[in-house]
């Protein structure tokens, strides 16, 4: 595409962003920082807390089917993030690179948020098509806007204080997505939804258009500055040094055994995570004593365990870094995952009593905090350690 055209293409009334200033204003942050993650992110977070649930109450597939289809796509999801990541790098017009792929999330991002709750077939078909639909969504539509909407902050400014500013919106952004997930939308499930599968099509198309909408308001009310001025003084490309083939960063890293030891924790970690959420719709209705408030209460009791986790999470921003600093990461990370199990031991000998589990998730949230928070930092170090 010629310099001409991307010109006349990126400058329309559409495509055009409604941020002019060099500085970072307040409609920027709340349009472009907060609502618009929000709505990207919330089938995601609703996803989390109540996919499973849908696909074995609802559409009634077979728990075998589920299994080979989550762990052969998680192949995929790795491969796509890869890819997304290296598409981006390579992006070069006059919108920004991250920009672009917001601006295609708005249509992917929304139309595969729905995909799965379309379901024509029967038997072999239908399992097909939700295959073929849940990886549009995990290996195509999520990688390219999360990675895209990751990226953003680092390219908007120059300014480390906004910078700081944004960060914060977009995280209180995708902390608000997974708690209107795991909060408000089981509850929505227990008592409205239940096992419909019209209602189910009709809620996640109002979400799918949420999406729409807020993922576009995010394109709008963005600007990448520093990318900007890399494409106007013609430094970008011979300023910055040659990037290392990805084999070439693997050899790097693989050499390295803390590398290992790190990735192997993340793993199980995320594995672990994905177990929790993924069957505490089952633990509710299953375990718990759902009689004081009746059957259809366990999305409320799903609720109330996703509020007393996300509290703790919430709350341990404000002091992980600060005692980080003070005690070193892996001293951190490791004194508190100790309290995390002893928060799980609690949270298991509660039974199907509501208030001891709800005190030990909690705690074990609490105590994984800094594991959440400096993961991704600690493997960061590492790169540049044996760069």
């Amino acid at each position: 595409m010629s310099q001409q055209k991307q010109s006349n293409f990126w400058n329309t009334p559409l495509t055009s962003s409604l941020v002019k200033g060099k500085d970072v204003k307040l409609p920027e942050m709340l349009l472009g920082y907060f609502i618009g993650p929000v709505g990207g992110l919330l089938s995601s977070g609703i996803f989390t807390s109540i996919l499973n649930t849908y696909f074995t109450d609802v559409l009634k597939l077979d728990l075998t089917f589920l299994t080979t289809l989550q762990l052969v796509s998680t192949i995929f999801i790795v491969i796509a993030n890869l890819v997304v990541g290296q598409l981006i790098e390579r992006t070069r017009v006059l919108a920004g690179k991250a920009r672009p792929w917001i601006l295609l999330s708005a249509l992917t991002l929304s139309v595969a948020s729905v995909l799965m709750f379309i379901v024509p077939f029967e038997g072999v078909l239908k399992m097909v098509w939700i295959a073929i639909a849940y990886n549009l969504y995990y290996s195509v539509a999520y990688p390219i806007y999360n990675t895209a909407n990751s990226t953003l902050v680092a390219v908007s400014t120059r300014n480390s204080d906004q910078r700081g500013q944004l960060a914060s919106f977009t995280n209180i952004a995708g902390l608000a997505a997974m708690g209107a997930g795991s909060m408000v939308f089981p509850i929505l499930v227990s008592f409205a939804l239940k096992e419909n599968q019209a209602l189910w099509f009709a809620a996640m198309l109002a979400v799918g258009i949420l999406t729409a909408l807020t993922v576009f308001l995010q394109y709008k009310f963005s600007r990448e500055r520093v990318t900007e001025e890399l494409m106007a003084s013609g430094a970008e490309e011979e300023d910055k040094p040659k990037a290392a083939s990805m084999g070439t960063q693997f050899k790097a890293v693989a050499s390295e055994k803390w590398w290992w030891i790190v990735m192997i924790f993340y793993m199980l970690f995320q594995f672990a995570g994905a177990i929790k959420n993924g069957s505490m719709s089952y633990f509710c209705r299953w375990v718990l004593d759902n009689t004081a408030m009746g059957a259809d209460a366990w999305g409320t009791y799903q609720s109330i365990l996703a509020i007393m986790g996300a509290i703790p999470m919430a709350v341990a921003m404000l002091f992980v870094n600060p005692l980080c600093q003070k005690f070193g990461k892996r001293t951190t990370v490791s004194a508190f995952l100790v309290l995390g199990v002893i928060g799980g031991v609690i949270a298991g000998m509660g039974g199907s009593n509501i208030v001891p589990v709800a005190v030990g998730v909690a705690l074990k949230c609490l105590g994984s905090s800094p594991a959440c928070y400096m993961i991704l930092m600690l493997l960061q170090i590492l790169m540049q350690w044996t760069a």
